[in-house]
């Protein structure tokens, strides 16, 4: 069983909480070297990703020590990702004591056309990608987005919820980390100050004036890669405790409170006692007897039989969960127990509140 201490990076060590080497979540459906979403025979209407640029039409935001302990290890596999991060870092956009991040003209682009473009557009491609093998440059070193989205669940939304959950919870241990070792570092050093427009600089993808950049940097203007290997040793040797300190005790329970009950929910085989039909539920594609339906995600739709689609209709908030799968027997279609547990954890059923 590989845990989810496991599947994150390795850096993190003993200081995440003990918990997560006892939850398991394996994600077999999202395949990245076949990509899930990458099916040249997928029928019309189901959405699909560009080979060439998969779900990395993204731009990380690498926290200070993780870029640092890149910059350190001297695995040859990693020489690539190191030269892009060098050169990312001799450009001075978006590199900051904390973070080395998008620029903000990359968010604004990637906000705007999230909904048409992601996975599709090869000008949104993250500056980390390898496109002659399809992988990952950096992926040892990954940040919280990358390490916790998947196209597709086994337990479809449930474990979507599950992986959002894990991904707050890292949000909350990275900036409190990177905030906390900039600081050990040089307590001087300062972010820059937050603002939802752009400068001209930002816009013509320009570094920040000297004066600028150096306000920010002070003493390491020129030895970021130092400051940021310092990060990583100053994070190396911190348990659980200390980063429980680090990030507040108050708000590291409630992160972890929701990931173990998001992991709860998506292994609960419960089925409630009445049951209705997603009324957002999408019919995008029909191949002979079967139809592809989107119902949690566009990126992971279900392939059911038009007459057990149209049998559904049984599951109406009135009727029980017994009376309506009598119901959906009498109309001649089967619905064996775990069929209907996937239906639950699709959302194509729930409970009648989601009505």
């Amino acid at each position: 069983m590989t845990t989810i201490r496991q599947t994150l990076p390795a850096l993190y060590g003993r200081m995440l909480a003990p918990i997560l080497d006892e939850l398991s979540m394996p994600e077999r459906l999202a395949t990245c070297d076949d990509c899930a979403m990458c099916r040249p025979e997928a029928p019309s209407g189901v959405l699909q990703f560009r080979p060439d640029t998969k779900c990395c039409t993204y731009h990380p935001k690498l926290p200070c020590y993780l870029v640092g302990a890149l910059l350190d290890d001297t695995d040859p596999a990693l020489d690539e990702g190191r030269l892009r991060v060098r050169q990312k870092i001799g450009a001075r956009i978006g590199i900051t004591p904390q973070w080395v991040a998008p620029p903000k003209k990359f968010n604004v682009l990637l906000q705007a056309s999230r909904n048409n473009s992601f996975g599709r557009s090869a000008s949104l491609l993250c500056p980390f990608y390898e496109k002659s093998d399809g992988n990952c440059t950096i992926w040892k070193f990954r940040e919280s987005d990358c390490s916790t989205f998947f196209c597709k669940y086994e337990e479809a939304a449930d474990g979507q919820s599950f992986w959002r959950a894990m991904g707050a919870y890292l949000v909350l241990v990275e900036r409190g980390l990177s905030a906390w070792a900039a600081r050990q570092v040089d307590p001087s050093t300062r972010e820059p100050p937050a603002r939802r427009d752009m400068t001209v600089e930002e816009l013509e993808d320009r570094p920040p004036s000297d004066a600028t950049y150096r306000s920010y940097w002070r003493a390491y203007v020129g030895r970021e890669e130092e400051f940021y290997r310092a990060c990583a040793a100053a994070v190396s040797d911190l348990d659980h405790d200390r980063l429980v300190e680090i990030v507040g005790a108050d708000a590291h329970a409630e992160r972890l409170s929701a990931v173990k009950s998001s992991f709860e929910q998506a292994k609960d085989g419960h089925v409630p006692e009445q049951l209705v039909l997603a009324p957002d539920l999408r019919r995008v594609s029909r191949q002979g007897p079967r139809e592809h339906v989107v119902s949690y995600s566009r990126y992971h739709p279900a392939v059911l039989s038009s007459a057990l689609l149209d049998a559904l209709t049984a599951f109406d908030g009135e009727r029980s969960t017994t009376e309506a799968l009598r119901a959906v027997a009498d109309a001649g279609v089967e619905l064996e127990e775990s069929e209907l547990e996937g239906l639950l954890h699709q959302r194509i059923l729930g409970p009648p509140e989601q009505k």
